[in-house]
């Protein structure tokens, strides 16, 4: 009696195993996601979602899993689901740093977290973790495939927080706070010297200075402009500046 009821628990435990096993074995690995493969070209990516997440547990081992990955990654992406993208990508970064797709993977990945990223007006923690993420890309592998994408993906997440600097700058000085806005533009024209704003913020930090009765520093500022500013608007305004330090 026991023996039998023995059999019947081992029976009724192999159950699912069987039905999981059976299960496997009708999912056509290769017919679903050639179908994924062919909905993403033609971007219906709520449907590569779909069956690309069913071929992650159908398929596993499969030789073609990097591209799963990659493909239910970019899905994401697309789709703004940026966090589960991230995700996927650094999968194929992670466990199969031999893919043709290895690179892109790595790029797009510090694309949707730059993508996370608030406005310019508000914290910018996603933006300062991409700038990272792209830099290493560069440094690591600077002759990589995807090295003009993330140059300029870099340079747009460094003119963000450019902005954000400048945009604080502005404010301390709209307020009057003319002290603390020659700190901030100080700091911009420091850390942003490539900025398509720099022209402007030396300029108005010089006319601060020269309102707090600091000539002398404004005058070196003034002069650099005069010198060096292409741009002709800037340079009519540091002249007449230059008279009234003079």
């Amino acid at each position: 009696m026991k023996h039998l009821l023995c059999i019947l628990c081992i029976s009724v435990l192999m159950v699912p195993f069987y039905a999981d096993a059976k299960r496997k074995h009708r999912y056509d690995c290769d017919a679903k996601i050639a179908k994924a493969f062919e909905n993403y070209q033609l971007g219906k990516y709520s449907k590569v979602k779909t069956v690309l997440e069913e071929a992650k547990i159908n398929c596993n081992g499969k030789p073609n899993m990097d591209s799963v990955y990659f493909h239910l990654g970019m899905s994401y992406l697309k789709t703004k689901m940026y966090i589960e993208a991230r995700s996927e990508l650094e999968r194929v970064v992670s466990d199969y740093p031999d893919s043709p797709l290895f690179f892109e993977a790595k790029f797009r990945a510090a694309t949707a977290v730059y993508l996370q990223a608030h406005p310019s007006n508000r914290d910018q923690k996603e933006t300062i973790e991409a700038v990272d993420l792209f830099r290493n890309i560069l440094e690591e592998y600077p002759s990589c495939p995807v090295s003009d994408s993330v140059t300029y993906y870099l340079n747009t997440a460094i003119d963000k927080l450019a902005e954000k600097e400048y945009d604080n700058a502005r404010f301390y000085e709209k307020q009057g706070q003319y002290e603390s806005a020659v700190v901030y533009y100080g700091t911009f024209v420091k850390q942003y010297p490539d900025s398509k704003y720099i022209d402007q913020a030396k300029i108005t930090m010089a006319e601060l200075l020269v309102k707090l009765e600091r000539k002398s520093e404004a005058a070196d500022i003034i002069t650099d402009l005069v010198e060096n500013s292409k741009n002709s608007m800037v340079v009519t305004k540091a002249k007449d500046l230059q008279k009234k330090v003079q």
